[in-house]
């Protein structure tokens, strides 16, 4: 091989290399601290699901007093811009990990009226929040 097929070759890698080396970033993009944000999304009011006699309204594990979380999608906006978002089905809890700053949270594709709830993520820090969907 010569000097200049070697050159050739290892240019090629560092290209690829360079391209790839932004995969796997956290919304925000430069890889720095985060804070996490998580929670449900909560459907309250209007007509409740009909439970039978002796069942119960809950799923297996979840406290009677806090309702498992609604199905529907959690989007995660910045500056007007979304930067992530995250589809539940029932019982499930949303997750993100997001760099310090404010966003908006909104719950879509649910049963419901949602409003956005801001939130101010801080770095190391953990938020639980509930989404509060008014029913139809």
């Amino acid at each position: 091989m010569s000097v200049h097929g070697s050159i050739a070759g290892l240019a090629s890698v560092l290209l690829a290399f360079a391209a790839l080396s932004g995969c796997g970033e956290a919304p925000g993009g430069d890889g720095g601290p985060t804070g996490t944000v998580a929670g449900t999304i909560v459907l309250s009011g209007g007509s409740q699901p009909m439970t039978l006699p002796g069942a119960s309204p809950t799923l297996p594990g979840a406290s009677p007093a806090e309702p498992p979380g609604a199905p529907g999608t959690v989007t995660v906006s910045r500056d007007g811009g979304e930067v992530a978002r995250q589809k539940l089905t029932e019982g499930e809890r949303f997750q993100f990990s997001l760099p310090p700053g404010t966003y908006e949270l909104r719950a879509v594709s649910v049963d419901g009226i949602c409003l956005a709830q801001a939130v101010t993520v801080a770095v190391n820090a953990e938020q639980d929040i509930k989404l509060v969907c008014q029913r139809k």
